[in-house]
């Protein structure tokens, strides 16, 4: 196990770092696409479908690769660079997903499944899982 207390830990590094330190330069942007999204989405779904599924594949893969892959000892200007490639790789499925709509519905729909997994996990199994009682 990779901590001292036998139990694996999951971290994510500089990118943990870069989250904490920009949370506003990085929430703002994400509720106006949010807002976006909600109130005039409908209205043009190629550009829906582009920008969501170029930024769910692109966050999904730039967390994954942060928390699986890369060590937490890297430098911090390794975040931009790791986004760029990422955000690179999901813009190339967000113009699939916005000339071939079913691949949107399914990453719209895989994403938003996987929300509510991870919602209804951690409402009912967490506590059940790790043993500890949820206060």
């Amino acid at each position: 196990m990779n901590s001292p207390h036998g139990c694996p830990v999951l971290q994510m590094g500089p990118l943990a770092n870069v989250l904490e330190h920009y949370n506003y330069w990085i929430g703002i942007p994400l509720l106006v696409l949010g807002g976006y999204f909600l109130f005039v989405g409908g209205q043009f779904p190629e550009a829906t479908l582009f920008a969501f599924t170029t930024l769910a594949v692109s966050l999904a893969q730039l967390f994954a690769v942060f928390i699986f892959v890369l060590p937490g000892f890297i430098p911090t200007w390794t975040v931009l660079v790791v986004y760029f490639i990422t955000f690179g790789m999901g813009a190339g499925l967000g113009f699939g997903a916005s000339k071939w709509p079913k691949i949107g519905n399914f990453v719209m729909g895989a994403s938003v499944g996987a929300l509510i997994g991870f919602f209804l996990y951690y409402m009912f199994m967490a506590g059940t899982v790790s043993g500890s009682s949820a206060k």
